[in-house]
């Protein structure tokens, strides 16, 4: 009996025969390893993972998006050159800290073009610098009921929440901002110091599998990981090296994200033992909450891609927004 063999027995016996039930398909995946002509060695990882930088995956402000046909595409900001110039002159006008006239300027652009609406938040902040915090309000609302993908619209509206006592409304908009632009480090900063303000958990958690699956010669797949990690690793190996599995199973499903749904069973072995680790403690929490889709598309997929959210229907976002609040209480 090879090693994998060996490891996936003794796995399966520990699990009991009430999780081989419970958890078929994973079981199925298992034995198809076990039976395969790859042979893969499974280690323990000796070194933690540390949670990649992706600082450099975050969205822009310029844009906006328009609906057709019932989607949505996402199109940068084209203005005019006489709005343009208006702009550079409002903003030459900030940088000298005179607010009045770079307001001035930035209502002169909209002016001359009404789609420009990032210039909406540009006044509104003018407003919150003079701490007019009201006409402040005003204009960053008219900015998100214009564009309500301007996450920074929404960032400095919760800012102007908080300073006006309505830490409620400002937990509201700084988690919107979030959706909008996940993996933004200063806006994280905020988003923490709003949960703390409101009394939630704004412990630093992020979704970090410990494994590492790599081919080292044809035929040989090594799966590396910690004892919470080694059946998600295992999936995850079915799906990169197991020849014809990925394409039997996405003609069982049209769900563009099964590869990673297949994954997160893995874990299931944790809620079954009831580890009190972060990530089988959030995990359970998602999944007491009926929002593991929330789950997977927040605490996963849009790390990896932040744009995934400016395609969003506003609903959409609002239920990602709950799903946020609640997993922090």
């Amino acid at each position: 009996m090879n090693k994998i063999k060996l490891i996936l027995l003794s796995l399966l016996y520990a699990f009991g025969f009430a999780f081989a039930e419970q958890m078929s398909s994973l079981k199925e995946i298992m034995d198809l390893l076990k039976d395969s002509k790859i042979i893969y060695d499974v280690e323990s990882l000796n070194r933690k993972i540390p949670v990649p930088d992706r600082s450099a995956k975050i969205n822009t402000p310029n844009i906006y998006r328009v609906k057709q046909n019932g989607r949505f595409s996402l199109k940068a900001f084209e203005i005019s050159n006489d709005a343009r110039i208006a702009y550079n002159r409002g903003e030459d006008f900030f940088n000298l800290k005179q607010y009045s006239s770079a307001r001035d300027m930035y209502k002169r652009a909209l002016l001359l073009d009404p789609n420009y609406f990032e210039m909406m938040a540009y006044i509104a902040q003018t407003y919150g610098i003079e701490q007019n915090f009201d006409l402040a309000e005003d204009w960053y609302k008219k900015a998100i009921h214009a564009n309500y993908i301007d996450f920074f619209a929404h960032w400095m509206l919760a800012d102007i929440y908080m300073l006006k006592g309505q830490k409620k409304e400002a937990l509201d908009e700084i988690t919107i901002a979030k959706i909008l632009n996940r993996n933004n480090p200063r806006l994280e900063q905020k988003f923490e110091s709003v949960y703390a303000a409101n009394g939630l958990d704004s412990t630093d958690w992020t979704f970090n599998p410990q494994v590492k699956v790599t081919q080292t010669i044809p035929d040989h797949v090594k799966v590396e990981a910690d004892s919470v990690w080694m059946i998600y690793g295992l999936v995850k190996a079915a799906w990169m090296y197991e020849p014809g599995y990925r394409e039997s199973e996405l003609k069982k499903s049209s769900r563009p994200d099964l590869e990673v749904w297949e994954c997160i069973s893995g874990l299931s072995i944790g809620l079954d033992k009831g580890w009190k680790i972060p990530v089988i403690q959030k995990l359970q929490k998602a999944l007491n909450l009926n929002m593991l889709s929330e789950f997977i598309f927040y605490e996963i997929d849009l790390l990896e891609d932040p744009t995934l959210s400016l395609y969003l229907e506003k609903e959409e976002i609002e239920k990602l927004k709950n799903y946020v609040i609640m997993m922090h209480r």
